[in-house]
Formats: structure tokens, sequence, C-alpha cells
């Protein structure tokens, strides 16, 4: 034999053609020969590294902020996206309005007081048919109550009209405030839903 080395269980063997590298000492105390050309087998099975507590506990704030953050932002978009579609309906009605004056030389056909009816006048003792009574137009949800004012000082009149949307009590608009436009073109709104319109509150801004 050419070569002798230490067999794993203690047994002399030549093996020809191969040199010792180098000697190791096995996890269970037997001296293993590496041979040059092989690789080393694994003794110990390698385990993947999982999320601490730590850093899972670092996510759940980062998701709690960006919650935090996000949410009232976009419950914001959706209110002004609403006021926007009763704020158009309201331009719309006003067309409405016109139309009728140029046919009567008077808005008072439209006189009657807040129709109660699913349309601006229908019933015996309600305006003309001319417009939806509630906004937005498009959509079986409805948020906003129109109206044409029938009490002192905003009172239709043979040549003045003021008309109101009313958020819906139980709906998401329910407490963002009325919003009015009256023959003039004058926009109000009740941005602190007082009830009533502040000097600060002759305008439709955001």
């Amino acid at each position: 034999m050419n070569n002798k080395s230490l067999h794993p269980q203690g047994v002399r063997r030549g093996c020809k053609g191969l040199k010792p590298q180098q000697h190791t000492q096995h996890p269970q105390g037997v001296r293993r020969v590496l041979w040059a050309g092989t690789r080393p087998v694994p003794t110990r099975q390698q385990h993947t590294r999982g999320f601490t507590l730590i850093e899972l506990l670092i996510a759940v704030v980062i998701v709690g902020i960006l919650s935090a953050i996000a949410y009232p932002a976009y419950q914001n978009s959706v209110t002004q996206s609403r006021r926007a579609d009763a704020q158009g309906a309201l331009t719309q009605l006003s067309n409405a309005m016109e139309r009728v004056f140029t046919q009567n030389n008077t808005y008072m056909p439209l006189a009657g007081g807040v129709p109660t009816a699913p349309t601006l006048g229908t019933g015996a003792a309600t305006p003309p048919h001319i417009f939806p009574s509630q906004a937005p137009l498009d959509g079986a949800t409805k948020y906003y109550n129109l109206s044409i004012s029938a009490v002192a000082p905003t009172a239709i009149t043979a040549t003045t009209f003021t008309l109101r949307a009313t958020p819906i009590a139980g709906t998401g608009q329910a407490n963002d405030g009325i919003i009015e436009l009256d023959h003039t073109g004058a926009k109000r709104w009740d941005t602190d839903n007082s009830g009533g319109f502040s000097a600060t509150e002759n305008n439709w801004k955001q």
C-alpha cells in the first residue's frame, strides 16, 4: 500500500492516488480525513432566521402610524367628493330655476315650501317637477336633501330664490354643514355645522 490513513472507525486503510489534506475532529470525537478534492459534509443542520419580537413590534407600530395618517385623509377625500356632488346639484337646480323664470317671468310657480317627495315639485301643494330632490343625482345612496327655501328672509319670491342642500341624518355627511346657493350666485357653506352662516362661510371653498 502506497499511502495509509486512519479510517473513521480506526481501521488503517490504503487509498491509492489520494493525499491527505488535513485532519479534523469529528463531532463525535472520531478523527476523519479530508482528502484533497473533497468537500466537508455539514455536521449541523442550517436553520433559516425568522423575525424577532422587536422587529414584529416595530412593524406593527409603523403600520399603525401609517393607518392613523392615511385613513383620516381618505375619509376627508370622500367627504369632499360628496359635498362637491351636492354643490354641482345645486348649480344644476339653479339653472332649472332660471328656465322657469324665462318661461314665466317669475319664480313663483316654484313656490310651495320644502318638497317632501322624491322629486322637487311633486304633489298637490308643491312646486312643479323640475329637478330631483336629493344628491348625488346618480347612485342609490343619497347624502343631501335639496330644497327651495320657503322661510324668510330667504324665501322664494317672484325675483329671488335660495337653494339649499341639507346633509341627511345618519349618513357620512350628517355633520358636514348646510350648503346654499341663491339667485345672485352667492354661495354659502356652514363649515362648522353651527346651523348658520358666519362672515367667513360665504363661499364653497374646501
